[in-house]
């Protein structure tokens, strides 16, 4: 780890508000926000608070070990990082840094769909980390090609993200004017003034296009016109039809993203998925969700043993993952700790992110008295954890 990194950033809160510090208010906002009151961020986030850790004391755990089994290998680390478009926006390159970050650290990175490098870049970059985002595409076969570029790449994993049935208000966005493509205004002018450093960052990258779309655009498409192309091809409604017909195609690990209600958990099974994510899609699509980690007990319940269980949303600590693991999930994942990092530090900060959380991580599992993730995994979860009211 950078020790001077570490000295100037050394949680992901610190990264958050480094990024505050670094990013236009339009961006920050456009990465920390949620949806309406903003009620599910701060739910998320108090409901990994209450959980309390049972310690166990006398046992030789001084370097836990971290590696977790899932999907036939051996992953370094139990997390990884979420998708989240259009994060080369915070700094050229984010796309990529991310996915070598997480390919160095020994841990999956799920792709979004919008980004600014292709499918393939980022594969060639993390052939064994990289996982790709699929959602219904409602233009001709358009995401019956991606996948199949997926394959082609090497992609071991798609993650269907189902938890989008339209668009949400998210009030920030609408207050600071902030669309893509980006509409410059006197407003924006003076938002960018105050962030030098970010500006002359973006320099290095003018007229960037969403990769994986580029190729069903005519030549010659202006950066905007792409930006636009991409929300005329894209629908955001996907539904388990839609899982099945990726299913019958892909034949790789398939993996559905957006589960809440334990009925849709067995749905999920039954329609062939591979993986859950528990997620509330970080409290950007509906205020009122509950949060991921009460869910997620109840989502390993009802599938069992059959179907492995992932978390996302409200992550932003090593203990969270501790607690995370403990309540059942066998990957868990967050996109704004390492974008976080990326606002705060560029391109430089997904890694950044992984070496603190892997750090909090070891320091949680020793003082808890585990020795290894799956000594976590195992453990009874009614005995070692207890959920305080304050």
């Amino acid at each position: 780890m950078d020790r001077k990194l570490r000295r100037r950033f050394p949680t992901i809160e610190a990264c958050r508000q480094g990024a505050r510090g670094r990013l236009p208010t339009f961006l920050f906002d456009y990465l920390e926000g949620g949806c309406d009151g903003e009620t599910a961020l701060a739910r998320n986030r108090r409901a990994f608070e209450r959980i309390l850790v049972s310690t166990r004391v006398g046992r030789s755990a001084y370097w836990p070990d971290k590696s977790t089994e899932l999907f036939g290998r051996t992953w370094s680390l139990p997390f990884g990082i979420s998708p989240c478009g259009y994060v080369d926006i915070l700094d050229p390159g984010t796309d990529l840094a991310a996915a070598a970050a997480a390919e160095k650290a020994g841990a999956p990175f799920i792709a979004s769909l919008v980004t600014i490098a292709t499918m393939e870049e980022i594969a060639e970059i993390a052939p064994k980390s990289t996982w790709l985002q699929v959602s219904r595409v409602s233009h001709g076969d358009v995401d019956q090609d991606l996948i199949k570029r997926a394959a082609a790449a090497g992609i071991s994993t798609i993650v269907v993200t189902i938890d989008l049935p339209g668009s949400s208000k998210r009030v920030r966005d609408v207050k600071n004017g902030f669309d893509l493509p980006l509409r410059i205004s006197p407003g924006f002018v003076l938002d960018v003034m105050t962030s030098p450093g970010w500006a002359l960052s973006m320099l290095r990258r003018l007229n960037p296009k969403p990769g994986n779309f580029v190729k069903y655009m005519p030549k010659g498409t202006s950066s905007t016109s792409a930006l636009m192309e991409v929300e005329r091809l894209a629908h955001l409604e996907t539904v388990w039809d839609d899982v099945k017909r990726f299913r019958d195609t892909w034949t790789g690990k398939l993996v559905v993203k957006g589960i809440i209600d334990p009925a849709d958990a067995v749905l999920a099974r039954d329609y062939g998925a591979d993986g859950i994510i528990v997620s509330g899609h970080g409290g950007r699509q509906f205020d009122a969700v509950l949060p991921s980690i009460d869910c997620l007990p109840r989502v390993v319940d009802a599938v069992g043993a059959e179907v492995p269980v992932m978390l996302d949303s409200g992550v932003r600590s090593g203990l969270d993952i501790l607690r995370a693991l403990i309540c059942g999930a066998r990957m868990v994942f967050s996109g704004r700790s390492f974008y976080f990092a990326a606002g705060a530090i560029g391109r430089r900060g997904p890694a950044h992110a992984f070496d603190l959380l892997s750090e909090e991580l070891d320091i949680v599992m020793r003082q808890a008295g585990f020795k290894s993730t799956l000594d976590v995994l195992d453990c009874n979860p009614e005995e070692r954890l207890v959920r305080s009211t304050i």
